[in-house]
């Protein structure tokens, strides 16, 4: 009898480079450690570079981005193992083509779309825009659906692509500006110069969302009064390497890999190839400083808007933000009811939950140092307040933000 154990040996072809393709990986690791072992091939950079050695490697199995490369198909296929791949292209998914038959990874588009409108549309904005990547089938549905949804709001977005020599230097994730990419971030800037204002822009992913903001600043232009910039991936590391920090739709990545794991596994058991879709959810809006802002018409809203941004960190009352607007406090109630279809006590609230939110994230103190911070006398009431808005405690908000982040 054969007491030999078979372990599986699997191929990751997954960019450890950003925030997405790091927490994708924990979610693979996680259903390894429940039900492996198995063991890990990791190639985080580029994937090419492996293609000579694949077939002495006898993988089991594969979780690979491979991007649109007919030389990196070919290897998949030739290998003939069970493979669960991330974001087909638009060719690769027409039916016929041999991946087409293969397992598939993608976040959900249309969720993104969806959120990123009604984030907009709650900022009280009238001009969008998209900023994306020429022919990458994940940035053009973004695109799709960031525009069908503003459609039911009778908006229009303009668009703007960086070209395919650009996309495929931002494919192979250095990062590097070359002169292609230098040369498209100042027509970019000419773009973002003539479009009305203030006007929110949808970027398909942080990287590019990094971009928009460093064009802003050669155009002249403020973040984010305006324009406001918003990411897709939440990846922590370049939304605060941006000035401004870059808001960002976060994505369940790690779900994701958990998922695509489990039907590894499954096809591994089996020796079988199955067709199957994985949808990423997109989980809401990480407020950063790019999008900190509303846009109204009425100019004394707006400079009260402006005071409660500033004394955030403080305790402050209506009437004295009323003073500091040269207005009773009857008539500034009044005009942001009108302009906002919201009290200023709203807005208030909402503007410290949104700080008490990053001072969780980023740091160490007490919750009874952050209700101070952000101008609650009371902590019971502090987390009485956010526990209403949020459905959770200020404690296990901050559990559950550093338990995504890993």
């Amino acid at each position: 009898m054969d007491s030999k154990i078979h372990i599986p040996r699997v191929g990751l072809l997954i960019e450890t480079a950003r925030g997405y393709g790091r927490d994708f990986l924990r979610g693979v690791m996680r259903y390894e450690r429940q039900y492996g072992p198995w063991c890990f091939h990791l190639t985080p950079g580029d994937f090419k570079q492996a293609l000579p050695y694949m077939s002495d490697w006898k993988w089991t199995g594969l979780i690979a981005r491979i991007g649109d490369d007919p030389e990196l198909e070919d290897a998949i296929v030739s290998a003939g193992i069970p493979c669960v791949l991330l974001d087909l292209s638009q060719r690769q998914r027409k039916r016929g083509h041999v991946l087409s038959r293969y397992a598939e990874v993608h976040p959900d588009a249309e969720q993104i779309g969806k959120i990123a409108s009604e984030y907009f549309q709650n900022m009280q904005l009238v001009h969008y825009g998209f900023v994306g990547l020429h022919n990458r089938i994940w940035s053009t549905e973004r695109r799709k659906y960031f525009s069908q949804f503003l459609r039911k709001y009778k908006k229009k977005v303009s668009s703007f692509y960086f070209d395919e020599q650009v996309a495929k230097v931002l494919d192979r994730r250095n990062h590097q500006i070359g002169d292609a990419l230098d040369e498209q971030q100042y027509r970019l800037a000419e773009w973002l110069k003539v479009l009305d204002k203030p006007i929110g822009i949808m970027a398909c992913d942080d990287v590019v969302g990094r971009y928009v903001i460093e064009a802003c600043h050669i155009a002249d232009l403020n973040v984010p009064e305006d324009v406001a910039v918003l990411g897709v991936d939440d990846d922590h590391f370049f939304c605060n390497l941006s000035h401004p920090s870059l808001s960002s739709i976060a994505l369940n990545a790690e779900k994701g890999g958990y998922q695509a794991a489990q039907l590894l596994g499954e096809m591994m058991q089996q020796c079988k190839q199955k067709k199957r879709r994985i949808v990423v959810d997109a989980v809401g809006v990480k407020t950063r400083q790019s999008t900190d802002f509303i846009a109204v018409d009425d100019p004394l809203v707006q400079l009260a808007v402006n005071v409660i941004n500033e004394k955030s960190s403080a305790y402050v009352t209506i009437d004295e933000i009323a003073s500091d607007c040269d207005v009773s406090r009857r008539n500034l109630e009044m005009r942001f009811r009108n302009s906002l279809g919201k009290t200023i006590l709203e807005v208030m609230s909402e503007r410290k939950l949104r700080y008490a939110m990053e001072l969780l994230q980023e740091k160490d103190w007490s919750i009874s140092r952050i209700a101070e911070a952000v101008g609650y006398q009371s902590v019971s009431y502090f987390t009485q307040v956010f526990k209403k808005r949020m459905r959770i405690t200020p404690s296990n908000y901050r559990l559950e933000t550093k338990r995504l982040e890993g």
